[in-house]
């Protein structure tokens, strides 16, 4: 990449290519700047910037192909017109908060949660809505517990889960489901266990699974999946190592890429598995180049996965590489 990003964004447009935003540099300052990588030359190109630096933004894909950044820096909100390769502004957030979720819902609005109070401190409960329509941001219902470090999952049922995180010093087992029909949280089944900076991943078969994660200072290899014709979630065994700050992407053939984070000792990882659905098994398939956490992990168009940035012994990364399934 045009320079070393660590807990960046990561988006697929409409095109094939990867735009990657903002994050840390190596000294832990907020970056502005953003690239695009091509997956026919394999090649990063700077394009154009944001208005402002951001550290742990989150990112969303608009139905028109253009996307939406959020958070990080005040209530400030963009989007980046691949047409042209610019950020532009657009109308602010209700709230400002870093490291809350964005995600698509099937009416085309992006539903932002949580995430740190930029203002106040500590966890968000509240929600809000942005529509790319008026270019407007508004607030709907909240969650019943403030939550950072979590997961949003748009199910098959057009609904949104949302699980774990952290509220201030505690870890949370519990889940909520909004409803876009109503706008509102509902509580749904815990967790088997407590856990923060974890991963949910849709399985092509609707459920979620869930995997890694922290609670207090414990690194877990745990994973469970959520069934939501039930509304409950289940053990479904562990991985062959404990992650936190890892990354679950889905393949092409349903199995689910896991890749690096923090491990054993605190250190960052190299190494990577597959969970298969089919048999509920774990099995390592290799090491990346370098370790990584806090970095992105997008599936291609072509297939492969592309692994980009990150943190790994002691300094940031500016590196990429390819998964070939």
């Amino acid at each position: 990449m045009s320079s070393v990003r660590i807990a960046q964004t990561a988006t697929l447009l409409l095109n094939g290519n990867i735009l990657m935003a903002g994050g840390l540099d190596q000294s832990g300052r907020a970056l502005a700047t953003a690239d695009i990588y091509d997956p026919i030359t394999k090649t990063f190109k700077a394009t154009g910037a944001m208005s402002v630096a951001r550290s742990y933004p989150a990112a969303a894909r608009l139905e028109d192909g253009r996307v939406l950044i959020v958070g990080g820096s005040g209530t400030t909100a963009e989007i980046y017109d691949p047409a042209n390769g610019t950020f532009s502004t657009t109308t602010p957030m209700t709230v400002a908060r870093d490291g809350a979720t964005a995600t698509v819902l099937a009416n085309g609005k992006v539903l932002v949660i949580g995430g740190n109070s930029e203002t106040v401190g500590g966890s968000l409960a509240s929600a809000e809505l942005y529509d790319a329509k008026t270019g407007k941001f508004s607030k709907t219902g909240s969650m019943a517990s403030g939550r950072s470090g979590h997961t949003a999952t748009l199910l098959k049922s057009g609904d949104v889960l949302v699980t774990g995180g952290g509220n201030g010093a505690a870890h949370l087992s519990s889940a909520e489901v909004y409803h876009t029909a109503t706008g509102k949280f509902a509580a749904t089944g815990s967790m088997t266990q407590a856990r923060a900076n974890q991963t949910a991943t849709l399985l092509s078969d609707g459920r979620v699974l869930i995997l890694g994660g922290v609670r207090n200072t414990a690194i877990t290899a745990t994973a469970e999946i959520y069934t939501p014709a039930k509304g409950k979630f289940s053990k479904a065994g562990s991985m062959t190592s404990p992650r936190v700050y890892h990354t679950a992407t889905l393949l092409s053939d349903g199995r689910v890429l896991i890749v690096g984070g923090q491990g054993k000792g605190a250190k960052p990882v190299a190494s990577a598995e597959t969970f298969d659905p089919k048999t509920g098994k774990f099995a390592a398939v290799g090491s990346m180049a370098a370790a990584r956490m806090y970095f992105t992990a997008t599936a291609l168009q072509d297939g492969y996965v592309l692994i980009a940035g990150g943190f790994s012994a002691a300094k940031g990364l500016d590196s990429a590489e390819l998964f070939a399934q």
